[in-house]
């Protein structure tokens, strides 16, 4: 009696699992090569982790750069497990265990790449195009299911908040507004404008940290590592009062949204801020806490060196951080 199989008449076992291996491998490699990341580097010079929703897919790119650039990101999404697929068949061991398996590594390479930090897409696309290629050999279904599930778990619900350098036009004209909201309107520091916005004396040497609710800004801080400091011109001699560093940098206009501060926005702004001073080897830094929040400044680790700077409604108290506070603050674990 014959009895048809899916792989080749005395294939055994091992050389089966032998050739789906390499399939497997080429499936995940294959979706690690994640088109909406690759295309808007080499195209836009731009870091797609960084923009829109921070997801690298085609919806992403269509967002924030349109059509043009999104179709050819999504057909190669929707045809890069294909040639795995094909290989698993050229080979005469293609069934629906294989065939599964080799989705599942697809998927797998598309949502958690490897190289970029097992951050990557939602793995739509790709499962479309595979569910295209096997449907003319019905997988299992719990097998199916298997990756159904795997690409509904990339769709949880991601985070609400992203945290980023400011870099674009738009970013520092809400800024401006951002400022001239906290240290106008809310703590009486400069004088009210018409355009009621104001720009900070400093912002050309400032490396403003955003944390963004969608395209609204919820938060910001600012630090600057160029002399001279703003505390430069309120505490005189400076220097004299620090204690000794390499590296100094001067922390500014921390400032966030009231709808905001009851959330997570505040810690993220200042994890990601610590980051920042430390990966550009600060040991040292200063800043003019306001008194509304010393009992904050103080927990995270800032220790003040002088009298109270500033005028009525607006008084600040000079504190510096250490690098071993830096390293160790309490509020960022």
């Amino acid at each position: 009696m014959m009895v048809k199989h899916h792989t080749r008449i005395g294939a055994t076992n091992m050389d089966a699992t032998l050739i789906v291996l390499p399939c497997l491998l080429l499936a995940y490699a294959s979706g690690c090569c994640n088109a909406a990341y690759y295309a808007i580097r080499l195209a836009k010079k731009n870091d797609l982790r960084q923009q829109g929703s921070g997801t690298l897919g085609a919806r992403n790119v269509h967002r924030l750069y349109g059509w043009r650039m999104a179709i050819p990101v999504f057909l190669f999404d929707l045809l890069k497990i294909w040639p795995s697929l094909y290989l698993l068949a050229a080979c005469h061991v293609a069934s629906p265990v294989s065939q599964a398996l080799v989705v599942f590594a697809g998927l797998l390479g598309h949502i958690y790449p490897v190289q970029l930090g097992f951050r990557g897409g939602k793995g739509v696309a790709v499962f479309i195009g595979s569910a295209l290629y096997i449907v003319m050999f019905p997988p299992m279904t719990w097998l199916f299911g298997v990756n159904l599930l795997l690409v509904i778990f990339a769709h949880r619900k991601k985070p609400r908040y992203t945290v980023k350098l400011a870099d674009t036009d738009e970013e520092f004209n809400q800024i401006f507004e951002l400022n001239y909201h906290t240290f106008v309107e809310e703590i009486p520091q400069h004088e009210p404008n018409e355009l009621k916005k104001l720009k900070d004396k400093f912002h050309e040497n400032n490396v403003y940290i955003l944390c963004k609710d969608g395209h609204k800004i919820a938060g910001m801080v600012a630090c600057c590592g160029r002399r001279p400091f703003s505390l430069d011109a309120k505490v005189e001699n400076l220097d004299s009062y620090l204690p000794a560093h390499s590296k100094i940098y001067e922390i500014r206009l921390l400032a966030v949204k009231k709808e905001y501060r009851r959330t997570r926005v505040t810690a993220m702004l200042l994890r990601a801020l610590v980051k920042y001073l430390l990966n550009n080897k600060a040991d040292l830094a200063i800043i003019s806490g306001t008194t509304r929040q010393l009992a904050m400044y103080e927990k995270m680790g800032f220790q003040p060196f002088h009298g109270l700077v500033g005028k009525d409604g607006a008084w600040y108290q000079p504190m510096y951080i250490t690098k071993k506070y830096l390293r160790s603050a309490r509020w960022m674990q």
